[in-house]
């Protein structure tokens, strides 16, 4: 299970290390070039990934993230890849084809991918571009608004809050214990 960029390590690892992967069941996960995150996140991109990231990164050895209410902390070559990455229309299959399409070409494990219809992050669009450059991996996408689980909110990260915990873990039990 991988929740956001986490999906990525299972799409873009080894064919031999794919075949011990039967399925991966993702949340909030999808391809990560920023105009197509969602537009709050849009509009403080370009900061993050032009100035802020850029700047800081190199003078605290880190991208100190969480101070600043952008996405996390990051050690400094997670930040430097993922920025470069995020600055590609075909985010990083586009930006490094030999590196990371052999790979994404190679899964052959089904996936269940969750989108939040409020994903404060990472649009339906970002989940269905993932899913797309996955042409051997079979997959269903499960389109989940807050309302079909009983919440009010659910966000980018809050399938994995308390609240989450008892409305939305019964549907990941479910995709995970699926054939």
């Amino acid at each position: 299970m991988g929740h956001s960029l986490a999906m990525h390590h299972a799409a873009m690892t080894d064919a031999a290390t794919q075949a011990s992967i039967s399925k991966v069941v993702c949340v909030a996960a999808g391809a990560g070039y920023w105009r197509n995150w969602v537009l709050r996140a849009r509009r403080s991109a370009p900061l993050m990934l032009h100035l802020a990231g850029p700047l800081l990164t190199p003078l605290f050895g880190y991208f100190p993230g969480k101070r600043l209410g952008m996405v996390d902390d990051l050690p400094a070559p997670v930040m430097r890849q993922w920025s470069r990455w995020c600055k590609h229309p075909d985010f990083a299959w586009g930006l490094e084809p030999d590196k990371v399409m052999p790979s994404l070409q190679t899964a052959h494990f089904a996936i269940t991918a969750f989108s939040f219809t409020d994903d404060d992050a990472i649009s339906l669009a970002c989940t269905q571009k993932l899913l797309a450059v996955l042409p051997n991996a079979p997959s269903q996408l499960q389109v989940v608004s807050p309302s079909d689980v009983g919440l009010a909110k659910i966000g980018h990260v809050g399938a994995f809050r308390r609240a989450g915990e008892a409305a939305f873990w019964p549907m990941l039990q479910e995709a995970i214990t699926a054939i």
